[in-house]
C-alpha cells in the first residue's frame, strides 16, 4: 500500500508539473528561435558556431575568418563562438596567431554578448575559448562585463538541462575553455571533459574526415570542424579559396558531411563550426538538424542513404536503414539505365558503389521506391 501511495503521489505531481508548464508557458514561447527546442537538452541541440568569431572584415582584421562582427553574427543566428584569448599589457585581447593581423579587446566583445543576452531573454549562447589567460584574469573580465551572472553552472550529477530550464534560471551562457585549471569556479568548463572534435587543420576539401582529434568519444558534446585553413591559398589564389569556401559551406556537400560524420561516429553534431558563416547554407544545415523529430542518430542515418554527394567515384550506401532488399539501378538525367561500369561491394557497415569508370555528371540511384540524385565530379 505504501508503495502504491508513493507511486500515485509521484504520478500526481508529474501531471501537475505538466499542467503548470502548459499554463504558464506562452503559446509563442521560443528557445533559440524555435518552440521545438525548448524541451531539448543543451547537448541535443545543434548550434551554428563561428571559428575565430572575432576575426572579421567588419572588425578590421586582415585575412579574417568571418565577414561580419560579433553583433551581426548574433543577429544572424550564430549561437556559439570560438575565441582566442591572450593576456597582454594587463588586459585580455583576442587575436589569432599574431596580433599584427588584427585584434580586439576581450572586454568589448564581452559587452556585445552581454547586450545581446540582456535584450534576448529566450536565447542561449556558448563561448568556446582557446585560453591563454589566467583564471583570475578571466574571472575579472567576466565580472566587469556582468556576464558572470549569466553563466550556467554545470552539474555532473544531473547532466545538461533543457534550453527552457536555462531560460527559466536566466543562466543562458555556457563557457568552455581549453585551459585546464585546478579547482575552477562552477561556471568554468574544461572543454575536453565535455566535448570531442574532428580535426581542424584542413588545407583543402580533400582533407576533411570524421576522425576524432581532441576529447573522448564518450563525451556528451560533438564539435564538427568544417572549415579550410590555408593561408598560402588565400594569398596565392584568393578566387580559388573563395570557391572552396562556397563549396564547403553549401549543400549538398555540407549536409552530406554532417550526416556522414554523425552516422559514422553515432553522435549528434552540436557545434557546427565554420568560417564565413554567411556564405552557403550554414544556418540551413543547423536548422535541419534541429528540426529532426529527436536527436537519434537513426533519424540522421535514414536521410543519409547515400554519401558523399557529390562524389569523386566512390559512394557509400546505408541500405539497412531503408529496410528493403530491392535491386539497385542507376539512371542518367535522360532516364536511361546505366547497365555497366560500376562495381557493387559489401562493406562492414553497408555497401559501396565504385563508379569511377562512369562519366562525370548527374545520376539517379533507384532502390525500390527510393530515388536519390547524386553528382559525380572530378
Amino acid at each position: 500500500m505504501v508503495f502504491l501511495f508513493s507511486f500515485f503521489m509521484r504520478l500526481f505531481i508529474y501531471i501537475l508539473n505538466i499542467l503548470f508548464f502548459i499554463i504558464i508557458t506562452p503559446a509563442n514561447s521560443q528557445c533559440n528561435g524555435y518552440e521545438s527546442l525548448c524541451l531539448k537538452k543543451y547537448n541535443e541541440v545543434a548550434y551554428l558556431t563561428t571559428h575565430n568569431a572575432y576575426s572579421s572584415f567588419e572588425a578590421g582584421f586582415y585575412l579574417p575568418n568571418q565577414n561580419f562582427n560579433i553583433t551581426s553574427q548574433l543577429n544572424d543566428g550564430v549561437r556559439a563562438f570560438m575565441l582566442d584569448v591572450y593576456s597582454e599589457d594587463d588586459q585580455l585581447v583576442l587575436y589569432h596567431g599574431v596580433s599584427q593581423l588584427g585584434s580586439s579587446l576581450f572586454s568589448d566583445v564581452l559587452n556585445e554578448f552581454k547586450f545581446f543576452i540582456d535584450n534576448n531573454p529566450n536565447e542561449v549562447i556558448t563561448l568556446i575559448l582557446e585560453d591563454y589567460s589566467s583564471i583570475i584574469e578571466l574571472s575579472d573580465a567576466l565580472f566587469t562585463s556582468g556576464i558572470i551572472e549569466d553563466l550556467y553552472e554545470y552539474d555532473e550529477v544531473y547532466g545538461w538541462p533543457t534550453l527552457q530550464d536555462m531560460i527559466d534560471l536566466d543562466k543562458r551562457i555556457v563557457l568552455f575553455s581549453d585551459n585546464e585549471v585546478q579547482n575552477p569556479p562552477l561556471w568554468f568548463n574544461f572543454i575536453w571533459e565535455h566535448a570531442v572534435e574532428t580535426h581542424f587543420s584542413n588545407e583543402s576539401i580533400d582533407d576533411f574526415s570524421c576522425n576524432f582529434n581532441r576529447g573522448e568519444a564518450q563525451n556528451s558534446l560533438f564539435i564538427l570542424n568544417h572549415f579550410i585553413t590555408n593561408f598560402e591559398l588565400v594569398l596565392g589564389n584568393l578566387q580559388l579559396y573563395n570557391e572552396q569556401v562556397e563549396q564547403v559551406n553549401s549543400n549538398p556537400y555540407f549536409l552530406n558531411r554532417v550526416y556522414e560524420c554523425a552516422s559514422e561516429k553515432d553522435k549528434f553534431p552540436n557545434f557546427i563550426t565554420v568560417d564565413f558563416y554567411d556564405v552557403g547554407d550554414c544556418l540551413e544545415v543547423v536548422n535541419i538538424l534541429n528540426e529532426l523529430p529527436e536527436t537519434s542518430i537513426k533519424e540522421i542515418k535514414v536521410q543519409n542513404i547515400i554519401f558523399p554527394n557529390p562524389s569523386k567515384g566512390i559512394i557509400h550506401l546505408n541500405l539497412a536503414d531503408l529496410g528493403i532488399a530491392s535491386p539497385i539501378r542507376i539512371t542518367n538525367i535522360q532516364g536511361e539505365e546505366i547497365k555497366g561500369g560500376f562495381i557493387f561491394e559489401k562493406t562492414y557497415n553497408g555497401f559501396r558503389l565504385n563508379l569511377s569508370s562512369i562519366n562525370k555528371g548527374y545520376y539517379f540511384l533507384h532502390i525500390g521506391d527510393y530515388v536519390s540524385p547524386f553528382l559525380l565530379v572530378d
